[in-house]
């Protein structure tokens, strides 16, 4: 077996775990409830990095760090947030999925624009009122799912090698 095809085997056997370990992220995404819009989910991906001359090869699993909030233990703020983000994640999410708007009777929605508009200015008067939060997080999400996956991939990448390797050194041990 020669250099290039060992490094072409194991640059297709990382990259494989790699694509499945964002899918294992966007899985656990599902499974946590996190997928609100769908934007943190989408946001994971992947890029592996190889050294030249050499065997090394390091793969990054990335996403919206916004994902590792769930995981801390408390989250304070105390600032406002910007009006225009909270618009269109009311955009996003959808005006039909809010029971009510301040200043209309039941579920009565006269414009979107309007509705949207008061949606995301009764909450930062909300939070306005309410300046500080404190959110105690009893389920972690990040940390638990980056460790199981590693396992995983360490055990998987052990296994692979296993087969390959011995091919390799068999060949540097003949020449």
């Amino acid at each position: 077996m020669e250099d290039a095809e060992i490094k072409a085997t194991v640059i297709d056997l990382v990259t494989e775990l790699t694509k499945q370990g964002t899918s294992f992220f966007e899985k656990s995404i599902e499974r946590a409830g996190l997928n609100l819009t769908g934007e943190l989910r989408n946001s994971v991906d992947f890029v592996i990095h190889e050294e030249i001359g050499s065997l090394s090869l390091t793969a990054e699993i990335f996403f919206k760090e916004y994902g590792r909030f769930k995981d801390m233990k408390t989250l304070r703020y105390s600032w406002l947030p910007n009006i225009d983000a909270i618009e269109a994640f009311i955009e996003k999410v959808g005006i039909e999925k809010f029971a009510w708007v301040n200043g209309y009777e039941g579920k009565q929605i006269p414009t979107v624009k309007n509705a949207k508009n008061r949606l995301a200015w009764s909450y930062l008067m909300y939070r306005k009122k309410v300046p500080v939060v404190v959110q105690n997080s009893k389920q972690q999400w990040y940390n638990k799912v980056k460790m199981a996956y590693i396992n995983v991939m360490s055990r998987r990448l052990s296994l692979r090698l296993a087969e390959i390797l011995p091919q390799y050194l068999k060949k540097g041990i003949e020449n």
